[in-house]
């Protein structure tokens, strides 16, 4: 991944999670459950006590439905955003695919 992709998150640590994840393409699926697994333990813990310091109070008596509901709003948005960005990064590879055929066969000549 280029270092300068502007849609890459610019967060070191998740710069190596997108590059870790090209690198394993075609991952049996014991490895994909451990890979996801490990991931989600290396966020969950961190992302919990961040909530806890911003909102406080203990989950079980907070309206849990209704936050859950505005988390997956917020989802919904990542989700459109991330296919926007593999759309983008799927006509760059075509854009730059094409040029390299154009100077293939330029160079036949």
């Amino acid at each position: 991944m280029a270092e300068n992709d502007e849609l890459i998150s610019t967060d070191p640590e998740e710069r190596k999670r997108a590059e870790r994840w090209a690198q394993e393409e075609g991952r049996p699926p014991e490895q994909i459950c451990e890979h996801a697994i490990k991931e989600f333990n290396e966020l969950a813990t961190e992302k919990f006590w961040a909530g806890q310091k911003e909102h406080g109070g203990c989950l079980d008596h907070r309206d849990c439905i209704t936050e859950a509901k505005k988390e997956v709003l917020d989802l919904w948005f990542y989700l459109c955003s991330a296919e926007y960005q593999v759309l983008l990064s799927n006509d760059e590879y075509a854009r730059v695919n094409k040029q390299m055929s154009f100077y293939k066969e330029l160079s036949k000549r």
